[in-house]
């Protein structure tokens, strides 16, 4: 496993991203909730912890809502070592989506 991490900065009232996150990660299940199986997930505070699984691989991670910025953390297969970059793009996107 590889250690994934990236942060995405946002302006908005705390209160308001973790709405909009959870929101969207409730989309992400609804839209790939027949590709992950498995899945695990619990909220504490402004931290979503997971961990599922998807085409054999078990992935798991976290997203931490804060007060300017998202973070997320996973451990990614060695197999996806080759698509990280474009992981990072799509999950920037989104989220920069979500949270402008």
């Amino acid at each position: 496993m590889a250690k994934f991490n990236m942060v995405v900065p946002h302006r908005l009232p705390q209160g308001e991203a973790l709405r909009r996150v959870q929101g969207e990660i409730e989309s992400l299940k609804s839209e790939y909730g027949d590709k992950i199986t498995g899945l695990r997930e619990s909220w504490s505070n402004n931290t979503y912890a997971f961990e599922g699984a998807g085409g054999g691989f078990t992935v798991p991670g976290s997203v931490t809502v804060g007060p300017t910025q998202v973070e997320i953390q996973a451990e990614l297969p060695w197999l996806a070592i080759p698509f990280k970059g474009r992981i990072e793009a799509v999950i920037r996107e989104r989220l920069m989506n979500v949270l402008g």
